[in-house]
Formats: structure tokens, sequence, C-alpha cells
């Protein structure tokens, strides 16, 4: 499977440099100096500026370091980004990754503002829908109206919330159309996923370590200043606690976050062993939606740790999984017609995502593009 993923991402990067190489002239004409401003690549022409590429980048960071970490046993340190191992250097792979998610979700969004479901992509767009989103919670909590989530957002986890909201709505568009399923179709995505989807008493068991970048004083959560300097303290936290985790065995764990917390004593790690489970799927859909979909996408991992920003519950989370646990008392299926039509639509979803993403226009910017470097 690794070389698998591998062959894909080295796709990727010779499509990248193509697109890069054909569009230098391109740009060129523009005369710009690379800055927060400066356009670095266009998605079918959706512009991708610097912010949005470094913000993406921060958000993939800790999946970039958890490659090299697992793939050529590097060691995380100051010269980590700018080290080459057999011939991948970490931060040009950050680049690929913050880039091509970059492309899906400006494909989505464009998707979505052709549906009529949002008024525009643009950044622009998107930072003035936060504006109106974190009023309306603000006049929410002034009226004693519950909320749910962060009291405000910060660009970081409205993107997150929108974008995970935008993907629900255009799920539920298309599946009137593009995406509605045959009965045959539907019997065949059964025999595939049956297993992994209807065995009863099927549990994942895994490690979470969470740590909150919501402050306790309610003044100081709605300063959008202070409240990034924490929010980025705590995923350099979470970042740091990855490695370390992945060194220690089953039987050390309760030590290791022992060691952890000592170590990180200016932040409160919490540790806690959950399960799983059809019983309690719909709480953490409900109260821990990004979590749900890790998990959901994990359900057949063993010993696998990721790190994911739940913003319904302001914090990062480290989950480390210990596999599918399956009872071998009642046996059978327990066929929810709900639960299968999701799936289905989920996976006919990113197969019809995937097809927009592979014939999308991208035009990449290379001076800007190289110029842009992990921080």
């Amino acid at each position: 499977m690794r070389i698998k993923k591998r062959s894909r991402m080295k796709r990727f990067t010779l499509v990248a440099a193509i697109f890069i190489i054909a569009s230098s002239a391109y740009f060129a004409i523009s005369g710009h100096t690379p800055s927060e401003d400066t356009y670095v690549a266009k998605v079918n022409g959706s512009w991708v500026t610097q912010h949005e590429f470094k913000r993406e980048m921060q958000q993939q960071r800790a999946r970039a370091i958890q490659y090299f970490l697992s793939t050529y046993g590097a060691q995380y340190n100051k010269d980590f980004w700018k080290t080459d191992f057999e011939g991948e250097n970490p931060e040009q792979y950050l680049k690929q990754l913050a880039m091509k998610e970059i492309i899906r979700v400006k494909v989505e969004l464009e998707l979505a503002q052709n549906k009529g479901l949002i008024s525009g992509s643009s950044h622009d767009d998107l930072m003035h829908e936060m504006k109106i989103e974190n009023q309306r919670r603000r006049e929410a909590l002034a009226s004693d109206q519950p909320i749910y989530g962060p009291e405000q957002f910060d660009e970081v986890s409205f993107m997150n919330y929108f974008t995970s909201k935008v993907r629900n709505r255009l799920k539920e568009t298309l599946s009137v159309n593009e995406l509605k399923p045959t009965d045959k179709k539907l019997e065949e995505h059964y025999t595939l996923v049956k297993d992994q989807l209807f065995m009863r008493e099927n549990t994942i068991k895994f490690h979470k370590i969470s740590v909150s970048y919501k402050h306790a004083n309610r003044e100081l959560d709605l300063d959008s200043n202070r409240n990034q300097v924490h929010k980025q303290t705590a995923k350099k936290v979470i970042e740091a606690v990855q490695p370390l985790l992945e060194q220690g065995g089953e039987g050390e764990m309760s030590d290791t976050v022992k060691i952890l917390q000592n170590k990180f004593s200016s932040t409160i790690l919490h540790h806690t062993i959950e399960e799983f489970n059809p019983h309690t799927a719909s709480t953490y859909f409900k109260s821990q939606p990004v979590l749900y979909a890790a998990l959901q996408n994990h359900s057949n991992a063993e010993h696998n740790s990721f790190i994911i920003d739940e913003p319904a519950q302001s914090q990062y989370v480290l989950i480390r999984t210990l596999g599918e646990q399956k009872s071998s008392d009642n046996q059978g299926y327990i066929v929810d017609q709900n639960l299968l039509w999701q799936s289905y639509l989920n996976q006919a979803y990113s197969r019809y995502i995937l097809k927009l993403t592979s014939d999308a226009q991208i035009d990449i910017h290379s001076e800007a593009y190289q110029h842009v470097s992990i921080e």
C-alpha cells in the first residue's frame, strides 16, 4: 500500500512540475514581488493566494512529518525541512500535500457556487462568510441562545467548519441526480462494505490525547490575536507529542503521557482510552464530527496515529488506534439502510470530486510557489 501511495504522490509531483514550467511565463508579466497577497496558483480561474497556501501548509504539517518519520525513520530537528531522504524533500512534499488539498477544496467550492449553494468561492468571499458567522454567534451569546462549537471562529477553524458544511450540502444536492444509485449499485456496495460497517459488536479502541485551545477566560477567548497564539501553541504541543508517543509501547502509554504532561506543563493534556462502535458512533457524529470521519476512514488501521483539529470541541486531538476488535459472539449483519446509503454516497462523492479535480485547469506561479517556506 505504501508503494502505491508514493506512486500517486510522484504522479502528482510530475503534473505539478509540468504546470509550474508551463505557467511561469504567463505569471511573469505581473511583476509582483512575492508577498502574502501574491497569487501562487489558479484553479479553474479561482486564485490561490500565498496566505491560503501557507495556511494549508500549516494544516498538513503534522501529516508530512509523520510520513517521513514512518517511511524513512527521519529525525525531526531544525534541519528536517531542508534535508532530502532518498530523493524526497519534506518541504516540497508538504507543498504538494497542501496544493493537492487546496485544489480539491477549490473544485468543491466552485461546484457549490455553480449549484447556487454559496454566493462566492474566493478567499475574500469566505472571510466575509466568517465575519457573518462570528457576528451571528456573538448575537446568539448575547441573547443566551445555544451555539455549537467555538464562540468565535478563527480562519483555520472556520475553513474546516465551512467546507464540511458545504460538502454535506453538495452531497445532498448531488444525490438527487448525479450521484443517485440504482438498487443494483447499492447491492454491490453492500457486498463491498458489509464486513466493515455491519458486523455486530465491532469496535475500534483508541488512545485519545487532546489539547484545548479554548481559553477558560471568555473575554480572552474572544480576542482573536490571543486566541490564535493560544491555538498555535496547542498545535505545536500536539505535534511534539506524536513522535514521542510513537516510540512507546502500549503498556508504556500511561507513563509516556505522564512524562509528556511534565514536559509540557504549561498545557493540559487529557488522555483517555475510548471505543468507537455502533452504539457510540452517533455520539461522535454529533459532538466530534471531524473525529467521527477520521475513525470511519481508519476503521481497519492498526497501531496508527494521526492528529486532527476538532473545532466542535476547540481542541487538537492525537489519536492512536488499537485496531478493529471483532466479537466472536453474535456473528451476523445488522443492515442500517441509512448507514449504507451514506457510505455509498461518501464514496460516490469522492469519485465525483476526484474526476473534477483531474479535469481542473491548474496554473502554478513558479516564483511565488518556490518562494514559500514552512515556518
